[in-house]
């Protein structure tokens, strides 16, 4: 997924993460349900700073 990655632009990246990762956890793809996630909050975390 990385070179995918540069190709979104950044204000849409984490709405397209999170979207996957409730596509992957209703279908009960707990595991990538989880990575997405985790993405999502790294990207945040990356432009916002940690809470």
């Amino acid at each position: 997924m990385q070179i995918r990655d540069a190709f979104i632009s950044p204000p849409f990246h984490n709405f397209i993460l999170v979207i996957f990762s409730i596509l992957y956890a209703d279908s009960r793809e707990l595991d990538q349900a989880e990575g997405m996630y985790e993405r999502a909050l790294q990207a945040k975390e990356k432009a916002l700073g940690a809470d």
